[in-house]
């Protein structure tokens, strides 16, 4: 505050000290013209100068620490206050934290049995890969979260996870059998232009869902990103009860 550092204040002392002596020698010992006043007077005039600057330096010292404190005070009370801001989107972010770990656990768990049966992934049940769909809701307060690396990486999660369980739930066989259907009638003259928009339409959302579905996997199985997730659910629960700690604390005041 005002830009008042410990070798600021003492060269302005200094300064303002100086000032009287090179008065004295310049002017009233040089007896210069129109200076008036005794010995006596010098001295009363150099004891009330140097008193009210000490006194100045004492009060500027005491008003500066004063608000340097009232500001750190307003800090501290700013970051509390966001920490506590925070929690109803941690308990949110929790639930659909712990949903999207499960839910992709499961599908992990599912792929492992159907391939131990040989059963083919596109043509098999595929209800046995359900995927409970995002809360936007639950994710609408995100920017409350004090740490912006647990933002960061919770928009990735989501991201990953709409593309992800849009691919697991994609009605493959049904689709595949549409796709057959065009084909077929493109075969014959009895087809229009509208068929072959619809089937390139089909062929490439279908390639879309597989791939992000084949993508998925690998990044679940080898790059053990459901680790990643628990990870980010600690930190969650960690922030949760440091929300809680300082929630007690200020309640005993």
């Amino acid at each position: 505050m005002f830009g008042l550092t410990p070798k600021s204040v003492l060269k302005y002392a200094l300064i303002f000290l100086a000032f009287p002596v090179v008065i004295n020698f310049t002017v009233f010992l040089g007896r210069l013209p129109l200076v008036f006043g005794n010995a006596d007077n010098w001295l009363s005039f150099w004891g009330n100068y140097t008193g009210g600057i000490i006194s100045a330096i004492v009060a500027t010292y005491v008003a500066v620490n004063q608000i340097n404190k009232q500001a750190q005070k307003d800090i501290e009370k700013d970051n509390r206050d966001r920490i506590l801001n925070q929690l109803p989107a941690l308990v949110r972010l929790k639930i659909e934290l712990e949903k999207i770990i499960s839910t992709l656990k499961f599908a992990v768990d599912s792929k492992h049995k159907l391939e131990e049966l040989k059963v083919d992934k596109i043509f098999g049940d595929l209800t046995r890969y359900p995927a409970e769909p995002i809360e936007e809701e639950n994710w609408a307060n995100l920017d409350r979260l004090v740490d912006i690396e647990l933002q960061a990486n919770l928009i990735m999660c989501k991201s990953f996870y709409k593309e992800f369980s849009n691919a697991l739930t994609y009605p493959y066989p049904s689709v595949m059998v549409r796709i057959e259907e065009i084909e077929i009638s493109l075969a014959t003259d009895s087809h229009n232009a509208q068929d072959h928009a619809d089937w390139i339409t089909l062929r490439e959302e279908y390639s879309k869902m597989e791939n992000a579905q084949k993508n998925g996997f690998v990044k679940l199985e080898d790059e053990n990103y459901i680790e990643e997730l628990e990870r980010l659910l600690k930190i969650i629960n960690k922030d949760i009860e440091k929300v809680k700690q300082i929630q007690f604390v200020l309640q005993k005041f």
